[in-house]
């Protein structure tokens, strides 16, 4: 024996990196600390004595798994063979002989008719047997066939299609054929003259008469809108000369106009539109310094439309190219306005020192 297999033997194996002997259970050296791999001998046989048991025969534990698979195959090859050899001893018939087997390996067994009693008795047994077996009870079949059941549901469904066709797309075809028969509309009742001779406000018969004619473009619905629009505008023109100014009235009269601008896009009241705002913004100066010893006035003017913001006037000198100054005085200066004139005279106006123009 060599000294590696002693070693071996004696439970210890060599470190391939440090060849020093180390134990066969060990997983690495402890020498050097490198990895061991499994022991050169993999496989060892041990019997019943080396367990510490007593045994009469030799039995050596096989260690190789084919040679396992091949046993168990051989045995089960032996219980076919068996089996085999016992379905051809049941093979033997009654009398002695050996029945045939058919394809499958199975026995056939040829065995003797019955006579005519022994017949009549197998036939009273298997009847008794028959008739003790309840029997699950069959379905009535139905004497309508499927296809008869499918195309009765057709038939139903073709007829409700053609009965809602009838009922709604009937009315509107007739309609389209015949428009002649369609429901005249009713009228719009035009209520503007109603509206101007009982008094009403004119923005209200103006509204009333750009509905009516929205409703029905007439002759006569735009011949009453042109008398409405010019009841309107003279009842505008009227209030801009009013005998005596108000500030009030001015303000009331741009609110009407941009009200009837929304609904009447006429030139005429476009151009009222346009008048109105510059009587505004004609009486938006006032008076910030008096000059009583020299005769001179200084007025900011505030209008949008106006070339300069302030202007400095004596008496009998124009202020915005309209209004006349008549007279200056510590807390006031009177004017009069050349272009509004009621009863046929310039109406008057004053001014006092950052107040908003009024009435003299």
């Amino acid at each position: 024996m060599s000294d590696d297999d002693k070693q071996l033997n004696e439970g210890q194996r060599q470190c391939m990196a440090c060849r020093n002997w180390v134990s066969v259970l060990a997983t690495k050296c402890h020498y050097c600390g490198e990895p061991l791999g499994r022991p050169r001998r993999e496989e060892v046989r041990m019997t019943v004595e080396d367990l510490g048991g007593v045994s009469q025969s030799q039995y050596t534990v096989s260690g190789n798994v084919m040679d396992a698979l091949e046993a168990f195959r051989a045995e089960n090859l032996n219980e076919q063979e068996e089996q085999r050899r016992q379905r051809e001893e049941m093979g033997q018939s009654w009398f002695g002989k050996k029945s045939s087997f058919d394809s499958q390996g199975e026995p056939k067994h040829d065995l003797p008719e019955l006579d005519e009693h022994h017949q009549s008795l197998a036939e009273a047994v298997l009847s008794g047997a028959a008739a003790a077996t309840p029997r699950p009870a069959r379905r009535k079949k139905s004497g309508i066939s499927p296809d008869t059941i499918r195309n009765v549901g057709i038939g139903v469904a073709v007829v409700v299609v053609l009965a809602l066709g009838y009922q709604f797309g009937y009315p509107a075809l007739q309609g389209m054929m015949n428009p002649a028969e369609e429901p005249a509309q009713a009228t719009y009742q035009n209520r503007a003259r109603s509206i101007l001779s009982s008094g009403g406000p004119t923005i209200d018969a103006l509204e009333e008469a750009h509905t009516a004619i929205g409703h029905d473009q007439t002759e006569e619905n735009a011949q009453i809108l042109g008398e409405v629009r010019q009841a309107f505008i003279s009842e505008i023109e009227a209030m801009l000369d009013a005998r005596r100014y108000s500030q009030d009235e001015l303000d009331k009269a741009s609110e009407l106009t941009q009200r009837a601008a929304r609904v009447d896009h006429s030139p005429e009241i476009g151009d009222l539109v346009a008048t109105v705002n510059k009587e505004v913004a004609l009486h938006k100066f006032v008076l910030v310094s008096v000059d009583t010893e020299n005769q001179k006035a200084t007025f900011n003017l505030n209008n949008q439309y106006a070339d300069q913001s302030e202007q400095t006037v004596g008496v009998g000198e124009r202020l915005e190219d309209r209004f006349i100054v008549t007279s200056i005085m510590n807390n006031s200066v009177r004017l009069e306005d050349t272009l509004r004139k009621p009863n046929g005279r310039q109406r008057p106006l004053v001014s006092r020192p950052f107040q908003p123009v009024s009435a003299d």
